[in-house]
């Protein structure tokens, strides 16, 4: 009976020893200094058109890049009458959780001196917007190309990069 007892006890034994280092992950323990990424926004060279309004919308894990959104799109984060002409920067901490990513979306000034939101334009197809990641680090370099697209008729994102530094 002994051994019937301590055949069934030595399992459950370190089965429950090597549960007792186990934590629970709450993205609810994210500290807001945790939360913040430094970033270099930069307008490419190449684009054709300003950058006068930026929103993001928060997902996931950064190593799942097909995460679906974890929130809504927020307001502009550009401070009132701050715009990124091509060529510029644009530094800012955004709250961003380590291991997380946002895609961004952007409104640009047209030929008329008008903002257009890119996602509005006549014809737009649902794509997902460009990432800004926080991980390999609290520092990113953020750029993006904006053109207009004659085949599409549309202004749209060309080209977008996203490192750590």
């Amino acid at each position: 009976m002994k051994k019937l007892i301590t055949l069934f006890a030595l399992p459950l034994l370190f089965l429950l020893s090597s549960m007792s280092g186990c934590e629970k992950d709450d993205d609810e323990d994210i500290t807001p200094e945790e939360a913040k990424l430094h970033v270099e926004f930069t307008n490419s060279t190449s684009s054709a058109y300003t950058i006068s309004v930026m929103q993001l919308r928060p997902h996931g894990n950064a190593g799942e890049a097909d995460s679906p959104a974890i929130g809504d799109w927020g307001a502009n984060i550009l401070p009132t009458g701050t715009t990124i002409a091509p060529g510029e920067t644009h530094i800012m901490d955004l709250p961003i959780p380590n291991l997380y990513w946002d895609e961004y979306r952007l409104g640009v000034i047209n030929t008329n001196g008008q903002t257009i939101m890119l996602h509005e334009q006549e014809g737009w197809t649902n794509e997902t917007g460009p990432p800004i990641t926080h991980w390999g680090g609290d520092n990113r370099r953020c750029d993006v190309t904006v053109v207009y697209n004659e085949s599409r008729n549309l202004i749209v994102i060309s080209g977008w990069g996203d490192w750590a530094y």
